[in-house]
């Protein structure tokens, strides 16, 4: 976790993890994701899509 301010924290980690122990219910005003996604959306310069999984996780 690490915050930003009083109102902006960023979690990393496993998502599903982090909802049930740190996030409290009723309590998220916005949610950010950041690709890529490895689903093939084509881009101005490049496609989202990598031939292997594991160059696409490192």
């Amino acid at each position: 976790m690490k915050k930003f301010g009083q109102d902006h924290i960023v979690f990393l980690g496993d998502t599903l993890k982090i909802l049930e122990q740190e996030i409290e219910n009723q309590s998220i005003h916005l949610i950010f994701a950041d690709p890529p996604y490895n689903i093939g959306k084509k881009y101005v310069n490049t496609t989202d899509k990598w031939s292997d999984k594991d160059i696409f996780l490192n």
